[in-house]
């Protein structure tokens, strides 16, 4: 009898085990929470927010989290995808779903204390200080981003509140992405307002002086600002996933609109390696053709989203944008698609068959095995533009 109960308890246990939310860290240092459905030798089968993840059992850190878990890989469900009035993805809730799964446990009263010292030490800090707080701010990962979120939100701390976010700015840390937005729009607005005062006023950066800045002055000031936007647009890529590309190519898409060398934020080299680099790791892998899976653990859900939502800008892009989007489009797209140069109207009726597939498809991430992108045009099959040509 007693045997009979101990080996019932010892399956219930197991089945409790398996149903368990579990972390599973990846080696990429990104954090995955859910429901492990099955792990075999090979895969991961993990039920999220946002759907049913299968990750190579090779690119987790803790597979002891794992024991006890079945073997036998779920039968595959059609995916439920979030869509919104007029049949398009719900962005809203995929990304917000993204930033849901990646959210970290509650904080202790001592990680609170701790990180709120590291954040308060940072803006009194010399130059030479900053570095290793944010190591230490960096330690915390997803934990610190509440705390972040909140400081330095004078319009004169922008300096140090876009320094401090580089603390949080880590592979696959979703949550720090509404912080990064938030603050990029920001230094832009004060750029504008800063470009557009005059030697006779008093500079609101100016901390009280008393004294009218000189023009020279005035240009300092603007660009330092100026500085931070791409610094800010560097730690989206860094971040990377389907936040930050659509982030990143909304930006660049009205920053071409009209190719202005003289603007201090044009650099299409720098734009698009971190266009690139926030959906995959290595984009000088792309360049030389290599494999090059998504960086990220990417959802089908989230590709597709990107999918729709870059396509349009096909048809709007400038020469600059373009140059930079085919790329990126290259690795996201399933292997057969129109050609880049072809009609707004082609793209999305390719895109209603199109989605189904790659809503679809396992987390098996798309790659490249050479610079020729197919197309359902054989006549016209275009080369991939590297980002640095």
């Amino acid at each position: 009898m007693r045997t009979l109960f101990a080996g019932i308890l010892g399956i219930w246990f197991a089945g409790q085990l398996a149903a368990a939310e579990v972390e599973l860290h990846l080696k990429d240092e990104q954090v995955v929470r859910g429901e492990v459905l099955a792990a075999n030798e090979k895969t991961i089968a993990l039920k999220t927010d946002f759907g049913v993840l299968k990750i190579p059992r090779e690119n987790v850190a803790n597979p002891e989290v794992l024991a006890g878990a079945p073997k036998e890989m779920p039968a595959e469900e059609p995916p439920k995808a979030a869509v919104k009035g007029g049949g398009l993805l719900d962005e809203d809730a995929i990304l917000a779903a993204r930033i849901k799964a990646t959210a970290p446990a509650r904080l202790s009263a001592k990680e609170n204390a701790a990180i709120a010292e590291l954040v308060g030490k940072f803006g009194d800090a010399l130059e030479f200080e900053r570095p290793g707080l944010l190591d230490k701010l960096r330690a915390f990962g997803a934990k610190a981003n509440e705390t972040v979120g909140i400081s330095f939100r004078r319009r004169q701390d922008l300096e140090v509140r876009t320094r401090l976010i580089g603390g949080i700015a880590l592979r696959g840390n979703a949550g720090a992405m509404p912080i990064v937005k938030e603050t990029h729009e920001e230094a832009l607005v004060a750029y504008e307002m800063k470009k557009a005062e005059k030697p006779d006023k008093q500079s609101f950066l100016d901390r009280g002086a008393e004294r009218v800045l000189t023009k020279k002055e005035l240009e300092k000031q603007a660009k330092a600002i100026a500085d931070l936007v791409p610094e800010l647009e560097t730690y989206a890529a860094q971040v990377g996933g389907a936040s930050a590309v659509l982030f990143l190519a909304r930006t660049f898409q009205l920053r071409y609109a009209v190719s202005d060398k003289k603007d201090p934020f044009f650099d299409r080299d720098r734009d698009a390696t971190h266009l690139l680099f926030a959906a995959v790791d290595d984009p000088q892998a792309l360049k030389a053709g290599r494999r090059v899976p998504l960086g990220a653990v990417w959802t089908p859900g989230e590709r597709a989203l990107v999918i729709e939502k870059l396509i349009p800008h096909l048809a709007s892009a400038s020469k600059e944008y373009r140059r930079m989007l085919e790329p990126l489009l290259s690795v996201l797209l399933p292997d057969v698609h129109p050609a880049f140069a072809a009609a707004e109207a082609d793209w999305q009726e390719w895109w209603k068959t199109a989605r189904p597939d790659v809503l679809r498809e396992a987390l098996q991430a798309p790659v490249i095995e050479n610079p020729v992108v197919k197309t359902t045009q054989e006549k016209d099959k275009p080369k991939r533009a590297a980002p640095d040509e």
